[in-house]
Protein backbone atom coordinates (compact mmCIF):
# COMPACT_ATOMS: atom_id res chain seq x y z
CA UNK A 1 0.00 0.00 0.00
CA UNK A 2 2.89 2.53 0.90
CA UNK A 3 4.15 1.60 -2.63
CA UNK A 4 1.43 2.58 -4.32
CA UNK A 5 0.81 6.36 -2.26
CA UNK A 6 4.66 6.85 -3.28
CA UNK A 7 4.31 5.75 -6.65
CA UNK A 8 1.25 8.45 -7.19
CA UNK A 9 2.74 11.08 -5.29
CA UNK A 10 5.89 10.79 -8.04
CA UNK A 11 3.65 10.62 -10.59
CA UNK A 12 1.76 13.64 -9.68
CA UNK A 13 4.93 15.99 -8.91
CA UNK A 14 6.57 14.92 -12.25
CA UNK A 15 3.23 16.07 -13.82
CA UNK A 16 3.23 19.37 -11.79
CA UNK A 17 6.55 19.99 -12.62
CA UNK A 18 6.29 19.14 -16.50
CA UNK A 19 3.55 21.22 -16.41
CA UNK A 20 6.06 24.27 -14.61
CA UNK A 21 8.77 23.95 -17.12
CA UNK A 22 6.29 24.55 -20.10
CA UNK A 23 5.14 27.79 -19.21
CA UNK A 24 6.27 31.03 -20.85
CA UNK A 25 6.93 34.31 -18.79
CA UNK A 26 5.10 36.91 -19.98
CA UNK A 27 7.48 39.68 -20.36
CA UNK A 28 4.63 42.51 -20.74
CA UNK A 29 1.40 42.76 -17.31
CA UNK A 30 -0.92 44.09 -19.88
CA UNK A 31 -0.47 40.91 -22.26
CA UNK A 32 -0.22 38.58 -19.16
CA UNK A 33 -3.87 39.92 -17.53
CA UNK A 34 -5.32 39.85 -21.53
CA UNK A 35 -4.54 36.13 -21.17
CA UNK A 36 -4.85 35.42 -17.65
CA UNK A 37 -8.94 36.80 -18.66
CA UNK A 38 -8.80 34.39 -21.81
CA UNK A 39 -8.42 31.19 -19.41
CA UNK A 40 -11.57 30.37 -17.48
CA UNK A 41 -9.23 29.01 -14.43
CA UNK A 42 -7.30 30.95 -12.18
CA UNK A 43 -3.91 31.95 -13.33
CA UNK A 44 -1.38 33.27 -11.31
CA UNK A 45 0.89 36.32 -12.52
CA UNK A 46 4.10 37.01 -10.38
CA UNK A 47 5.22 40.35 -11.25
CA UNK A 48 9.11 41.27 -10.61
CA UNK A 49 10.03 44.52 -9.82
CA UNK A 50 14.17 45.53 -9.97
CA UNK A 51 14.98 48.03 -7.88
Amino acid sequence: MSFVRTYQLVFAFGLLAQIALGAEPHAELPKALADAKAHSKPVFIYVYDSI
